[in-house]
């Protein structure tokens, strides 16, 4: 007996170790027993769970031509008979076709995503509708219905209603003949970017005869709008042949594989708009290049040659710009979140801003130059202490050669912000020059020679009257200042100094013929005898 009850204590420690485990510690008094483990619920291994589940997952099956596994996700209960005698893989087929044919969308915004479906419409809550189709004898509703499912699931269907409509929805959505005659010669097995293959045979037979069309009717316009002599005829004939004639192809393209239904893959890669931002790039680019024609011939008809310089890196970043912000709206129409991107984008534009502060500053500098024109090549101009004429106005600085024939290169933004006086821009240019006299000149004397110059200043066509004007300004420590003003008819340095040196020598004459001295700055000592009754002068410099 004791030997027995040796080998039973072991076997019934063992078998009370549990229950001793779970009893309370007496060191630890507030201990909770360690809860159980949950197993998890059952789930569907056709993803049924939900309205949107479950037509995701039926149209991947279908896209893959899985016809078993689609005819899955359709309720084939209680069906008439000649409906179920079709069996549920060619009525998933018909099905898949209707779908594609009227683009019904499979989104949160009309497919719920929750396993209790939607709870706000006026069906039962064991239904969802799916979509409307429009048809000859009005909309019909396209159902989903929650119904029992393996281990005691409750899972998603297209109700057995909708079911029942398909042979009908199919008959009246079936294509013309001569498409059907296509696609029975190309029985398709596999899609191509989300197409089948007698698609993709109709689509490049468009294609075909669309393309041509286009740039035909591109031509005719752009000899509308334009002639081949023209500067800007290869800007508009590419325009309205390239990207134009794309678009209005694109859109006929479009249209056409709408008509011809577009899958679920299909709707994913066209949603996304690849071609439509290429080709709105490219107008705008096409555009740019068109402006930037015009204002260059305009710039050339004026004379302006050198502003056509700017018009291509201002051209240039517009289209960066351009070219990003459709690579930012193609990332989005992907579903690409561009929130991060943008973020980076302006952080980036901050570093290469502050990095490039001095050229965007000249490049704008030379903006304001040639927008506002204070200067233009060839011009004469004064900047400061320089004088002398302009040229080449460049992206970052001007360049203008000296009267000593040196070359000064000023920053386009220090000449922009700066006084400028343009000495070519005037109409007329002042000649007035001070006539220093001795002062042993006569009252008679100089009354005689100020009216002298003036008539010979009426008499010279090249001088214009209502400004002439000969007055005795002022007496000097050493001289009689006479002041002349007066303007020259003309704009050209040239003639103007051809001018100056004819009416200085028409003064030498006519103060030579009065007696009248030019004061050399020296001063004059008057020295008079007593022994003479006139009043003689003698010059003495000390």
């Amino acid at each position: 007996m004791k030997r027995l009850l040796l080998c039973l204590l072991p076997a019934l420690f063992v078998l009370c170790a549990p229950a001793f485990g779970q009893l309370p510690s007496a060191t630890s008094p507030n201990s909770q027993p360690a809860p159980a483990e949950i197993e998890p619920a059952p789930t569907d291994p056709l993803n049924r769970e939900t309205p949107a589940s479950s037509m995701r997952a039926f149209l991947e099956a279908a896209e893959r031509f899985d016809w078993p596994r689609a005819a899955n996700y359709l309720d084939l209960r209680n069906l008439p008979s000649e409906v179920s005698r079709m069996g549920g893989e060619e009525l998933a087929e018909q099905f898949y076709f209707i779908l594609s044919r009227r683009q019904v969308n499979i989104s949160e915004d009309s497919v719920s995503d929750q396993p209790g479906g939607q709870t706000v419409d006026d069906l039962p809550d064991y239904r969802d509708e799916l979509a409307r189709v429009r048809t000859q004898d009005g909309d019909v509703k396209l159902l989903l219905q929650r119904v029992p499912g393996p281990e005691g699931l409750r899972i998603w269907k297209v109700s057995n209603a909708t079911v029942a409509d398909i042979p009908m929805l199919y008959e009246e959505f079936s294509y013309p003949a001569w498409i059907e005659r296509i696609r029975a010669a190309f029985p398709y097995q596999h899609l191509i970017l989300g197409f089948e293959l007698y698609k993709w045979i109709i689509l490049l037979i468009a294609a075909t005869a669309l393309i041509p069309l286009a740039l035909l009717l591109g031509y005719l316009l752009a000899r509308l709008f334009s002639e081949p002599s023209a500067g800007t005829w290869p800007e508009v004939r590419r325009l309205f042949m390239g990207p134009l004639a794309g678009l209005a192809v694109l859109l006929c393209m479009n249209n056409l594989a709408l008509e011809l239904g577009v899958g679920y893959t299909a709707a994913k890669l066209m949603q996304a708009n690849t071609l439509m931002t290429v080709l709105f790039v490219w107008l705008i680019w096409c555009l740019i290049d068109l402006w930037r024609a015009r204002r260059r011939d305009r710039y050339e008809a004026e004379g302006r040659t050198d502003a056509a310089i700017l018009g291509r890196p201002v051209a240039n970043a517009i289209k960066l710009i351009t070219l990003v912000v459709g690579l930012l709206f193609w990332l989005a129409s992907a579903g690409v979140d561009i929130s991060a991107l943008l973020a980076g984008l302006g952080i980036g534009g901050i570093a290469v801003a502050l990095a490039l502060q001095k050229p965007i500053e000249d490049l704008f500098g030379a903006v304001s130059i040639y927008s506002q024109q204070p200067i233009s090549t060839g011009d004469l101009c004064r900047y400061g202490d320089s004088v002398g004429r302009v040229e080449e106005i460049g992206l970052r600085t001007t360049r203008i050669r000296t009267l000593s024939n040196s070359v000064v290169s000023v920053p386009n933004a220090t000449l922009a912000s700066g006084i400028i006086e343009n000495l070519t821009a005037r109409t007329k240019i002042m000649y007035q020059p001070d006539l220093p006299l001795r002062y042993d000149t006569s009252r008679t004397q100089l009354t005689q020679t100020l009216k002298e110059l003036e008539e010979m200043l009426h008499a010279d066509a090249r001088i214009e009257d209502e400004t002439i004007r000969v007055r005795l300004r002022e007496f000097s420590h050493n001289a009689i200042i006479v002041r002349i003003r007066a303007f020259a008819l003309t704009q050209s340095i040239d003639s103007y100094l051809e001018i100056v040196q004819d009416l200085n020598l028409e003064i030498m004459r006519i103060m030579d013929s009065n007696g009248v001295r030019f004061s050399q700055g020296a001063q004059t000592l008057f020295i008079k005898n007593s022994e003479e009754e006139a009043n003689p002068f003698q010059d003495a410099s000390r």
